[in-house]
């Protein structure tokens, strides 16, 4: 049985996706293209043209981290997961997917990895200068992640970089991420024996102690 349908409604109407998926992709079944919802924030929808018509699917978020799911009982970590998941069989879609209408990638904060970056490596060699100058600007990668999956707070929760973690709080940085293994950077201040940096993220970064790996 098919996964039920949404119509996401306003500014991007399903007639507008609609031509959208079959001007791009010469309506080939299965191409499909991926939003951001208008009725639910951090949500997304995923519209995919099977027999000439497109369907729409409302991908949603569990909590504040990268999982998602389309119907109840699949909750996949990180968006490009999710897609992967759905080109490799329907699943319960009307179709599996197969050519993506491609135009930006997935926010940072939806994946669950990605590259390591300038921000990355100024957290790992301890250069609080040059991390603070790229916060200052208003550096857009604050979610990033490297191919573990690990953001610039995980990094600097596994090396006791606390002047640095203490910087990435205060610019809003999500305490609570979880990396490609399931685990948040409280689990590794812990694993490591940091005391000082489980306080920093406990105290003021109010991390979540009760957080399990998600993997267990």
């Amino acid at each position: 049985m098919a996964l039920e349908s949404t119509r996401p409604p306003t500014d991007m109407s399903p007639r507008n996706i609609s031509w959208g998926v079959k001007a791009a992709d010469g309506s080939e079944d299965g191409a499909f293209l991926v939003r951001e919802s208008n009725t639910a924030v951090r949500d997304y929808v995923l519209s995919v043209l099977h027999e000439g018509e497109v369907v729409h699917y409302q991908i949603r978020r569990h909590g504040e981290d990268a999982f998602f799911s389309i119907d109840e009982h699949t909750i996949i970590h990180g968006l490009e997961t999710l897609i992967e998941y759905y080109q490799e069989a329907a699943h319960g879609l009307v179709t599996k997917l197969t050519k993506i209408c491609k135009k930006d990638p997935p926010p940072h904060d939806s994946r669950r990895h990605g590259r390591t970056n300038l921000l990355h490596r100024a957290t790992k060699e301890g250069n609080y200068t040059v991390v603070s100058e790229l916060l200052k600007c208003g550096y857009r990668s604050l979610e990033a992640k490297n191919q573990e999956g690990q953001t610039a707070v995980h990094l600097a929760s596994r090396m006791g970089k606390d002047d640095i973690l203490k910087k990435l709080i205060e610019s809003g940085a999500n305490i609570n991420c979880r990396d490609t293994a399931g685990y948040t950077p409280l689990h590794y201040a812990c694993q490591s024996n940091l005391p000082s940096t489980v306080r920093v993220l406990v105290q003021i970064g109010f991390a979540n102690i009760q957080a399990r790996n998600s993997d267990t």
